[in-house]
């Protein structure tokens, strides 16, 4: 295939990317130039990882890696993907200052106690615009779940969270921006009869809920930019199984690699470590 793509590249004038759609490979498989001693298996498993998630840096992908029972330490990782020209580089970041929560902001001191939320705009390939409602678990990570629509006026937070809590057991804070769709009376009477105490930032602060931006920014690289939607019906649907990876598939950097609920099911005490390994705890 590699030779096939070749030919069409010099040849035929051929782009290569076009010429590797065309014979049904990847360009990085293209690319690669095998060397003495290498595993073809872990070179194989890295070009799966990188092909699925294009946005995975040398941690996640030694951490994906390992999680397939591939010994090998995050030196050769870089390496092989450094010769493989697959180095994520995220766009450079402002660097920004530091400013503490408010006071009030609650602790989390346990799985599904504080829930932050905020809303991230998109557009579709035709440019009409839509909005994510989303939420996030301040210790586990975990989202319980996310909100795509075209207008909130069909489908508000209200009636997106008095769904959720029909199988998730609603936390006892929220952290939140001022934001119209939050502070007005319909939100507010809900987390009242919900027994729901409500964290409002400084307005502008948005590092003041850290643990949302964070998400968001994850949220829109690894699903929003990787995705073209031509309906909001498509981006719900695609949703469920991104937030399905998120919770149970993708290491999480800020919980030692677990995912997020791994990482949960460990606080709540169903999982336990052992050597290193996450398994069922025994009693």
């Amino acid at each position: 295939m590699k030779d096939l793509a070749r030919t069409l590249i010099t040849e035929h004038e051929v782009t290569e990317r076009r010429a590797c759609k065309l014979v049904g490979i990847s360009r990085s498989h293209f690319r690669y130039r095998s060397q003495k001693n290498e595993d073809p298996d872990l070179i194989k498993e890295i070009l799966l990882i990188k092909e699925r998630h294009p946005y995975y840096g040398v941690p996640r992908v030694h951490a994906a890696l390992r999680r397939k029972d591939f010994v090998v330490n995050g030196k050769k990782v870089y390496r092989l993907l450094k010769t493989l020209n697959l180095l994520w580089r995220r766009e450079p970041k402002r660097k920004k200052l530091f400013i503490p929560h408010p006071k009030s902001s609650p602790d989390a001191t346990h799985v599904g106690k504080v829930w932050a939320m905020d809303f991230v705009f998109d557009r579709l390939n035709n440019g009409e615009p839509f909005r994510c409602f989303t939420i996030v678990d301040l210790l586990s990570r975990q989202t319980p779940g996310i909100l795509a629509s075209k207008s909130m006026a069909g489908f508000s937070p209200v009636d997106f969270l008095e769904k959720l809590k029909e199988t998730t057991p609603l936390p006892k804070h929220f952290i939140l921006d001022n934001g119209p769709e939050f502070a007005n009376g319909a939100f507010v009477d809900w987390c009242q009869r919900n027994s729901v105490e409500l964290h409002f930032i400084d307005p502008g602060k948005p590092v003041q809920n850290a643990y949302i931006e964070s998400f968001n920014g994850k949220f829109r690289e690894e699903f929003l930019k990787q995705n073209d939607f031509e309906t909001i019906w498509g981006v719900q649907k695609e949703l469920k199984k991104w937030i399905t990876y998120y919770n149970e598939e993708r290491p999480h950097s800020s919980l030692d690699y677990l995912t997020p609920k791994e990482f949960a099911d460990q606080e709540t005490g169903v999982l336990e470590k052992k050597n290193n390994l996450l398994v069922l705890k025994t009693g």
